[in-house]
């Protein structure tokens, strides 16, 4: 079964892949014959978005810059609050956190220019996330509580429930559990109430997550199944392989070491179709501690040594 399941994965993941690659060649085919206008500038956003999907930073802050340069001539304010919104999400990922504050602060010093409260609260999330990965979790509070009010201002019910979600992470990060799961499970509420499948799978992961902190694995277990299957069949490929991984810790807590390791391998396997170097380190490490358990000492540091970056 879960052999069927991988190779499913597989396909979805190259047809995604292609897709958006697809998509790339065509935009960049719109701008050799565009002219200087905001249709253009709005076309090197798209690109940029499109470039960070596929991991090509370098490009995705080329086009970020072409967008800002040509945006600021035809003083398009709009367009340039996407592209440092744009860049300070390429940084977010680089984990450059210092660029990353300094293009979501000027994205946000525009967006309340123009008065737009979709920008302000999609920036003001963008800023408590990379607070949140500072440490700085009131400040990261402080801009996500913001962010809900305008999306509640707004009335946008699936960004309510996303930084609902990113409140729960703000204080699960701190250890505050019980608040984290009051902030989760009213997401979850939302998001079942408009169907939004892939927001619940993701916060039933988190869900998942605060139970296996309290040490409460059989229940950890029972969400973070249930946001696998969410996710197999919405076809969340990333997903999928997160899950896998998390699953792992939940069977091995309890001594189930073999099928920690299926979950380990079946989560490596995606992962490197993804080409996702992190994720493969990180369950490769997570390999090295299921050996490690079991007092396979040589088996462990082979696996250890293999999740160290090359």
């Amino acid at each position: 079964m879960l052999c069927a399941v991988l190779l499913l994965i597989s396909n979805a993941a190259f047809c995604q892949k292609n897709k958006n690659e697809m998509a790339i060649d065509s935009l960049e085919n719109v701008l050799k014959n565009s002219k200087n206008d905001s249709n253009k500038v709005s076309t090197l956003n798209i690109l940029s978005e499109k470039l960070i999907n596929s991991g090509d930073f370098n490009n995705a802050v080329k086009a970020a810059n072409e967008s800002i340069n040509l945006a600021s001539k035809l003083k398009f304010r709009m367009g340039m609050m996407s592209a440092h919104l744009n860049l300070g999400i390429i940084y977010k990922n680089q984990e450059n956190y210092t660029e990353a504050l300094k293009n979501y602060q000027m994205a946000l010093t525009i967006s309340k220019e123009i008065d737009s409260k979709l920008s302000i609260a999609l920036v003001c999330n963008e800023l408590g996330i990379v607070q949140r990965f500072l440490g700085n979790y009131e400040l990261a509070i402080e801009n996500h509580l913001y962010s809900l009010g305008y999306y509640k201002m707004i009335g946008n019910k699936i960004q309510i429930a996303k930084t609902l979600n990113n409140i729960g992470n703000d204080y699960g990060k701190q250890g505050k559990n019980s608040i984290a799961l009051e902030y989760y499970f009213e997401a979850l509420g939302i998001n079942k109430e408009i169907f939004n499948k892939k927001g619940i799978s993701s916060i039933l992961n988190n869900i998942a997550i605060v139970y296996m902190a309290q040490g409460n694995d059989l229940e950890a277990l029972k969400y973070f199944l249930e946001s696998l299957e969410i996710k197999e069949h919405i076809g969340d490929t990333r997903g999928i392989a997160n899950s896998y991984n998390n699953i792992g810790p939940s069977y091995s807590n309890q001594g189930n070491f073999d099928q920690a390791l299926i979950n380990y391998l079946a989560s490596i396997k995606i992962k490197k179709q993804l080409g996702d170097k992190k994720g493969l380190s990180t369950s490769y490490a997570n390999i090295g501690i299921n050996y490690k358990d079991q007092c396979k000492y040589e088996e462990a540091l082979k696996y250890y040594f293999i999740s160290l970056p090359s």
